[in-house]
C-alpha cells in the first residue's frame, strides 16, 4: 500500500466518527475492533495466572455447560427494519468470564456446577418506544433486557419465594408473597463481572455489570493480580448506555447529569428511591415488626400479602426479599426534577426523564444503582415494572415476552464474528519493510499479498494465525512502489449462532 493513501484510512475513521450515535438505539452497540471467542476462567488458580479457554466441557464438580467448540462472544449481527432494530449473539461477551465459586473463598470442593454456553439469541427492539400507560408490565423471569455487548439482564428475582414454612420454588413472579432476592440469596455465586448461570448455561446478570463498565470506560478499575474490579475513585463522566430493555428505552451506568434537564450541571452518582425497610425513611422497621405487611409499591402491582414472612435472622437478613425494600417517595420524599437536588433521583421503575449525552433534547432513561462503596444498589438495573411498553423480547419466547416474526424488509448494518470485516488499521513503512496492521477475526487464517499495480498479487506471507483484535506483520517492500493486503483465507470450526 503507497505511503500517500494513509491519508484516506483516517477520512474514513473520522466519517465513521460523525455519524456515530445518530441512532442511539442503532449506534450504541459495543462493536470492537476484530472478532473474539468467548472464554472462561475455569479456577481462581487460572484467573490469576491469566489462562483462560475457549472451550470447556464440564467435569468434576460442574455439571451444566458446554462449549465443545468455540463461539464467539459479543455482539454478531445487528438489522434494521422500520420499526425495529434486532440484534444476535450468543449471549456471552468478547471479556473473560468466571470463575464461578459457592463461597466467598473460592475453594476447590464449592466450584459452582454451571458454566455458560452458547444461547443462539435473537433480540428486538423498538426504534421508537411506545408511549408509556398507565397500566405498567411487569418485569419476568429470563431475560429483560440485554447490554451492549449482547449480553443478557434478568430481573431482582431468583424464582424463589416463602411459602409460610420455607423458600420454595415458582415459575411466576408476584403470583406467592415474599420473592426472593437473588442478589443476596445468589450473591456468592457471582463471578467478578456479576454474571452467573443457572443449568440451561443462559449467562446473565442481575445487577452492576462490572466488566462490561470497565471495558465501555465507566468509572470502573481492574485489578488483573486479584481479578477484581472496583469503583474508580477519580471524578466520574456521564455513563455511556449500557444497555436497552425491552420497552425500549436506554439503560445507563450509575452517573448522570445533576440537574436532570441540564447538561452542563456536573455528573454524579444517581440515587435510588428505594431502602431497606429499617424504620428510617418512614418505612416500618422489618427487624422488630415482622414481615407482616407489603410496601406500597408491591400491594399497587396487584400482589396480596397473603402469607407472612419469616422473622428477620442470619437465615433471613434484612434484604433477602424485594418486599424488603421500600420506595421512599411513598412516604412522602421527593425526587429531583430541575436544579435543586432532592431526596432521590430514580422512580420506581428505577429512571428518570432526563437529558444525557445521546439524548440531547431528553429521554426516559433507567440507571444502574450502587451505594457510594461502589456495591450494588436495589433495585439494580430496572424496577419489577417496565416504566414503558414491553414490545421488543426475545425470539421464540412465548407471545406476551417475545416475538415470533422479523419485520421485512430489513438492512443488515453490521456483522461480527467469522462474518466480520477485516480492515487495515495502521501500516507503515520502515526501510525496506512495510509494518502492516489489521483487525483480525480469532481463528482466522491470512495470507499478506503484495502487488505493483493492483492487478497482479503475490502471497509475501502465508496462514498468519490471527488473535482476534488486531494482528501486525513485517513485509520485506523492495522499490519505490508497492501495494500490501490482508486476506483471509480460513476460519478455524467454530459453534455458530443461528437466528433468523
Amino acid at each position: 500500500m503507497k505511503d500517500k493513501l494513509a491519508p484516506l484510512t483516517l477520512l474514513v475513521l473520522a466519517a465513521w466518527s460523525l455519524s456515530a450515535q445518530a441512532e442511539p438505539v442503532v449506534d450504541s452497540w459495543y462493536r470492537p475492533i476484530g472478532a473474539k471467542y468467548a472464554r472462561i476462567y475455569k479456577t481462581q488458580t487460572d484467573a490469576l495466572a491469566g489462562n483462560s479457554v475457549s472451550t470447556w466441557i464440564p467435569s468434576g464438580r460442574v455439571v451444566n455447560g458446554t462449549q465443545a467448540t468455540p463461539v464467539y462472544g459479543g455482539v454478531l449481527s445487528i438489522r434494521v427494519s422500520a420499526n425495529w432494530v434486532y440484534v444476535t449473539g450468543s449471549g456471552l461477551p468478547d471479556y473473560v468470564m468466571g470463575p464461578w465459586y459457592l463461597d466467598a473463598a473460592k475453594t476447590a470442593q464449592n466450584i459452582f456446577p454451571n458454566w455458560p454456553s452458547n444461547q443462539n439469541k435473537l433480540s428486538r427492539f423498538p426504534r421508537t418506544p411506545p408511549n408509556p400507560i398507565a397500566s405498567k408490565t411487569k418485569t419476568s423471569l429470563g431475560a429483560i433486557a440485554m447490554w451492549v455487548d449482547g449480553g443478557i439482564i434478568h430481573n431482582q428475582l431468583d424464582a424463589f419465594y416463602y411459602n409460610g414454612t420455607a423458600d420454595a420454588n415458582t415459575a411466576s413472579v408476584f403470583t406467592q408473597s415474599w420473592q426472593r432476592n437473588a442478589a443476596f440469596a445468589e450473591g456468592l455465586t457471582w463471578d467478578p463481572s456479576g454474571s452467573h448461570q443457572p443449568y440451561t448455561g443462559e449467562r446473565h446478570h442481575h445487577l452492576n455489570p462490572t466488566a462490561l463498565r470497565h471495558e465501555l470506560g465507566d468509572h470502573v478499575d481492574y485489578n488483573p493480580a486479584t481479578h477484581t474490579y472496583s469503583e474508580s475513585t477519580s471524578a466520574p463522566n456521564h455513563s455511556p448506555i449500557l444497555g436497552w430493555s425491552f420497552d425500549g428505552f436506554p439503560i445507563y451506568g450509575p452517573y448522570g447529569y445533576s440537574n436532570p434537564n441540564d447538561a452542563t450541571s456536573g455528573v454524579r452518582r444517581m440515587i435510588t428511591g428505594f431502602v431497606p425497610r429499617d424504620g428510617n425513611f418512614g418505612t416500618t422497621n422489618l427487624n422488630t415488626a415482622g414481615r407482616l405487611t407489603y410496601p406500597a409499591w408491591a400491594i399497587s402491582i396487584g400482589k396480596p400479602n397473603s402469607v407472612n414472612g419469616p422473622n428477620v435472622s442470619t437465615s433471613y437478613p434484612l434484604g433477602w426479599y424485594v418486599q424488603d425494600f421500600d420506595h421512599i417517595a411513598d412516604h412522602g420524599y421527593t425526587q429531583t426534577t430541575g436544579a435543586t437536588v432532592r431526596d432521590f433521583d430514580l422512580d420506581r421503575y428505577n429512571g428518570r426523564t432526563c437529558k444525557t449525552p445521546e439524548f440531547p433534547n431528553g429521554t426516559y432513561a433507567y440507571f444502574l444503582t450502587i451505594n457510594a462503596d461502589g456495591t450494588p444498589a436495589f433495585p439494580y438495573i430496572i424496577g419489577l415494572q417496565y416504566y414503558g411498553q414491553r414490545t421488543g423480547g426475545d425470539y421464540g419466547a412465548p407471545a406476551s415476552v417475545g416475538f415470533t416474526g422479523v419485520e421485512t424488509p430489513n438492512t443488515t448494518i453490521f456483522l461480527g464474528g467469522a462474518d466480520a470485516t477485516d480492515n487495515v488499521t495502521t501500516f507503515q513503512k520502515n526501510g525496506g519493510s512495510v509494518t502492516l496492521t489489521w483487525s483480525s477475526v480469532e481463528g482466522g487464517h491470512y495470507d499478506v499479498q503484495s502487488s505493483s499495480d493492483l492487478a497482479n498479487w503475490t502471497a509475501s506471507q502465508t496462514n498468519i494465525s490471527a488473535n482476534g483484535t488486531s494482528t501486525t506483520t513485517s513485509i520485506p517492500s523492495s522499490g519505490a512502489r508497492g501495494f500490501f493486503r490482508a486476506v483471509r483465507t480460513s476460519v478455524n470450526t467454530y459453534d455458530p449462532v443461528t437466528t433468523p
